[in-house]
């Protein structure tokens, strides 16, 4: 099950919860007053996802754009062997698949690792939002560079079980350790000789 929903009518009912990502962004430099109201105005929903269930199957066509707010997710993919590799892990802040706005089908699985909440955002609110503030629309797209050179290299690490079982456990606690609403435990990530795999 994905939880992708119709939202065509939905009207702003509170601040989107977009600090983590303005932090994300500011790290590039400051955001103006004006558009950290931008990101805060976006209508939404906000969806609660359940342990190790999934946002996005690859394959699906995406409706909206989803926001990491609160847990985290996974990305995978399933290998020739038919197991599933582990490509990144994602904390509060990140937007999950930006890349549906110009491609319309997941290349990739979405899954939560714990309890997670997600913004879901309309395409249509996003592009106006880039259009009116050309500054956030160059920071996502410097982060999504940033990202796209650091997925192969996990990825890499990902096929080699200790390493990356050590290296993605060790991380995920030290980035969501001030998060404050959950704890990660290494028996959360079970990993093979050829692929990363979920309990």
């Amino acid at each position: 099950m994905s939880f992708d929903v119709n939202i065509e009518h939905m009207v702003v009912s509170k601040a989107l919860p977009a600090a983590p990502l303005i932090a994300k962004l500011e790290t590039l430099g400051s955001l103006s007053p004006g558009a950290k109201d931008a990101l805060f105005n976006l209508p939404h929903a906000i969806r609660e996802i359940g342990r190790h269930d999934v946002v996005l199957h690859e394959g699906d066509e995406a409706a909206h754009i989803y926001l990491l707010v609160d847990g985290c997710v996974f990305l995978s993919t399933v290998i020739p062997s038919g197991g599933r590799q582990i490509m990144a892990l994602h904390i509060p802040g990140a937007i999950l698949n930006l890349q549906n706005l110009f491609l319309p089908q997941m290349d990739h699985t979405i899954s939560a690792l714990v309890p997670t909440k997600v913004a879901v955002i309309a395409h249509r609110d996003i592009r106006n939002l880039l259009e009116a503030h050309p500054v956030i629309a160059t920071r996502l797209l410097h982060q999504t560079f940033i990202e796209a050179a650091i997925l192969p290299k996990m990825a890499d690490e990902c096929r080699t079980p200790h390493c990356s079982c050590q290296r993605c456990a060790f991380h995920l606690r030290i980035c969501c350790a001030d998060e404050g609403s959950w704890h990660v435990r290494r028996k959360h990530l079970r990993f093979s000789p050829d692929a990363s795999r979920t309990r």
